[in-house]
C-alpha cells in the first residue's frame, strides 16, 4: 500500500512539473506531451492523484501520521522528480521493475 501511495505522489508531482515553463525535458514521453497540451486536464489529473494519495495516506496511517507522511512523501517525490527525471538517469523499464518488486514484497509480507 505504501508503494502505491508513494507512486501516486510521484505521478502527481511529475504532472505538476509537466506544465512548468522552467523545466525543459529533452525527450518528454509521448503521453506527457499529450497531457501537457491541455492545461485543465493536466492539473485535474495532478490534483486528483495528489488528493487520492493524501486520502490513502490518512486512511492507512491515521490522521496525524498520515498528514505527516504526506509531507515527507511529497518532499521526497519532488526531490526525486526534479533530480532524476529530466536527466534520464533511470530508464522506465527499471522503474517499472522496481515497482513490481516492491509491490510483490508488500503482498508477501
Amino acid at each position: 500500500m505504501v508503494t502505491l501511495i508513494y507512486t501516486f505522489y510521484q505521478l502527481s508531482f511529475i504532472l505538476f512539473m509537466n506544465r512548468a515553463t522552467r523545466v525543459d525535458w529533452l525527450h518528454k514521453p509521448w503521453l506527457l506531451q499529450q497531457i501537457a497540451k491541455s492545461k485543465p486536464t493536466n492539473y485535474i489529473l495532478a490534483y486528483g492523484l495528489l488528493l487520492v494519495a493524501i486520502l490513502l495516506s490518512i486512511k492507512y496511517f491515521g490522521i496525524g501520521s498520515g498528514l505527516f507522511a504526506s509531507c515527507i512523501f511529497l518532499m521526497t517525490a519532488g526531490g526525486l522528480a526534479v533530480f532524476i527525471l529530466p536527466f534520464h538517469f533511470i530508464k522506465f523499464r527499471y522503474v517499472a521493475l522496481l515497482f513490481g518488486v516492491f509491490i510483490l514484497i508488500e503482498f508477501i509480507s
